[in-house]
Parts: structure tokens; C-alpha cells; sequence
């Protein structure tokens, strides 16, 4: 999780710094949004990595894959709308 975090953040900056100087609104709201869900995922994954298994463990899963799924649609909508501007 370390290195993915390290690699994130690299990959954050340039994001970020590309986001904020976009000229369209839809791509720099776009941009800040797929910051903010990738690190849901990390951060689920991360949780659901250092529990211990129980009750939760399910619901930890589903919430992990949800994370993911949810950082993945909007990373995509960010490269359509960089790609239609």
C-alpha cells in the first residue's frame, strides 16, 4: 500500500496541476473529483487490508470494490471530457 500511495501521489501532483489550469470548469471540478475518489479508494482498501476478519469483512469488500469501481467511473468521464474539450 506504501508504494501505491507514493505512486499516487506522484500521479496526484500532475493531475492537480493539470486540473487547476485547465480552462474548462467541467474538467478542473472533473479533476478534483477523481482526487477525492481515489483516495476513497485507497483509503478503503487500506482499511479492508488491516481489519480483521468478522463481521464487517463483507461490508468492508463491497465498500472497497464500490470505492474502486466509483474512482474508475470518474476517471473515465475526466479522460472524455479532456478528450471532447
Amino acid at each position: 500500500m506504501n508504494e501505491r500511495q507514493a505512486e499516487w501521489q506522484a500521479l496526484r501532483d500532475a493531475l492537480m496541476e493539470y486540473a487547476n489550469q485547465h480552462p474548462s470548469d467541467r474538467v478542473r471540478q472533473l479533476g478534483h473529483d477523481v482526487e477525492q475518489a481515489v483516495w476513497a479508494d485507497l483509503r478503503s482498501t487500506a482499511f479492508l487490508l488491516r481489519a480483521r476478519r468478522g463481521e464487517t469483512t463483507t461490508e468492508s469488500f463491497h465498500a472497497s470494490e464500490q470505492a474502486h469501481a466509483d474512482a474508475l467511473a470518474k476517471t473515465e468521464r475526466l479522460m472524455a471530457e479532456v478528450r471532447r474539450y
